[in-house]
């Protein structure tokens, strides 16, 4: 699964980023509705999580923070940040970490941690990589 959201969105601290459309979608092991904030793993496995996106701060210096979430959970690994001097530079932020999932169905999200921070270009991509027990 690929979703893109091109367009700008400046979410509150501790705030799903809306991930926009799917762009790729193959197999039932992981389900999305467009224009939604979560990605649904629906079976047990190893998947690779990838996500990036352009940053800018709205009101001044601040350090833009986004982490993945499982279930609700920070995911240990999955968090990217930057430093942002000024309202005029941008930045790209991203990470790519495994998940694992024992308990399906999961819900993944990417949550933004502060605000005052616009992301374009979000892109999280999802791919289903081993079978667990």
């Amino acid at each position: 699964l690929s979703t893109t959201n091109t367009s700008p969105q400046t979410p509150g601290a501790t705030t799903d980023l809306n991930l926009g459309t799917a762009t790729a979608d193959y197999g039932t092991a992981i389900t999305y509705a467009g224009s939604s904030t979560d990605v649904s793993l629906t079976e047990n496995g190893v998947y690779m999580v990838s996500f990036h996106a352009t940053t800018q701060a709205t009101t001044g210096a601040g350090t833009s923070i986004v982490t993945l979430q499982l279930d609700g959970a920070p995911v240990t690994g999955g968090t990217a940040q930057h430093y942002l001097p000024d309202t005029t530079t941008t930045a790209t932020i991203g990470f790519t970490i495994p998940v694992t999932v024992s308990s399906a169905t999961q819900t993944l999200t990417v949550e933004s941690q502060n605000a005052d921070m616009q992301y374009t270009d979000a892109t999280l991509t999802v791919w289903k990589i081993g079978v667990t027990s």
